[in-house]
């Protein structure tokens, strides 16, 4: 029997565009896009998400305030549909100056974390000829943005704020022009991704940021001891993060894409310790791609994209 409720819309962040709470020109946007993620033909999704985009820049945000995140939706994954790299980072460009924009003239702690979260996918976006200072400026500015919303906000908004936080200086460590400058700007985001976990009393979304902090960590390391333990840790918190089969399956893909003889065998039940059967391999794949498809249908995501 197929559900009698209405279908959800869902941001990169997690966050949810129900249609109850929407305006009718919003729920119009929200359902282009849904279209769009579930039509297969390239060309139909691109032309279900300009029409979308044309909607968005026609609706007043005065009286719709879900429109500036569902513009910046919208538009990040119209430029995941072009081809020529300067129509793409054109189009990038419009989504996060148009966030910017609305942030400049309300506060909007949602459309903030979202904002966030593109920022990093946009600078790690492969298509994309970035240089390293274009990379920087991006980052440094969305890093003020995200120290200017951690005041006067709840325990759960600053938790989020920091999550996203830790992503952006975990992106940022990459880009630093020194071995010793990216030690430190690693270690300031997981300090922030820990402070994040105590503020949101261990929320997956916290924990999921600091087992990837930790992980990203691991490579600065003097020794394989503290290597190796560096990435128990991070494996621990993983697991501790998983609440949905969609995290379980990045956490398959963490196991796959460290040490696959290893960690698959440790971490399914059903093998034994030294050998992992090609039928449990095959379970475990088939379940890191159907994560993964489950996963981008939400857009590119940063929390995959960055590990």
């Amino acid at each position: 029997m197929e559900s009698s409720e209405p279908p959800v819309t869902t941001d990169i962040s997690g966050g949810k565009f129900e249609p109850t709470t929407l305006t009718p020109q919003e729920a119009e946007i929200a359902a282009l896009l849904r279209t769009a993620r579930t039509d297969g033909n390239v060309s139909k999704a691109r032309s279900h998400l300009e029409q979308a985009a044309a909607l968005c820049d026609a609706t007043t945000h005065s009286t719709c305030v879900a429109v500036p995140s569902l513009r910046l939706e919208v538009l990040s994954e119209l430029a995941s549909h072009q081809e020529l790299a300067i129509r793409r980072q054109a189009i990038w460009k419009k989504a996060l100056e148009g966030a910017y924009a609305t942030l400049r003239a309300r506060d909007d702690i949602r459309l903030v974390a979202h904002l966030l979260h593109k920022v990093v996918d946009y600078t790690q976006d492969p298509h994309l000829s970035l240089s390293e200072r274009d990379i920087n400026s991006e980052l440094a500015k969305a890093r003020k943005l995200a120290d200017d919303f951690t005041k006067d906000h709840s325990k759960e908004e600053l938790a989020e704020i920091l999550t996203c936080k830790a992503s952006l200086l975990r992106r940022m460590s990459r880009t630093q022009t020194t071995r010793n400058q990216e030690v430190e700007v690693c270690s300031q985001a997981i300090r922030c991704a820990q402070k994040a976990r105590e503020l949101s009393e261990g929320a997956w979304f916290s924990t999921l940021e600091l087992a990837e902090c930790v992980w990203h960590s691991a490579q600065f390391e003097a020794n394989d001891v503290n290597f190796n333990n560096a990435l128990s840790r991070a494996e621990s918190l993983f697991q501790q993060s998983v609440d949905s089969n969609l995290n379980r399956s990045i956490y398959w893909l963490w196991c796959v894409s460290t040490d696959p003889r290893i960690r698959l065998c440790h971490s399914c039940p059903h093998t034994s310790n030294t050998s992992a059967s090609s039928t449990t391999r095959a379970t475990i794949f088939k379940e890191v791609l159907c994560g993964l498809k489950a996963y981008f249908s939400f857009g590119t995501p940063s929390t995959l994209m960055n590990l």
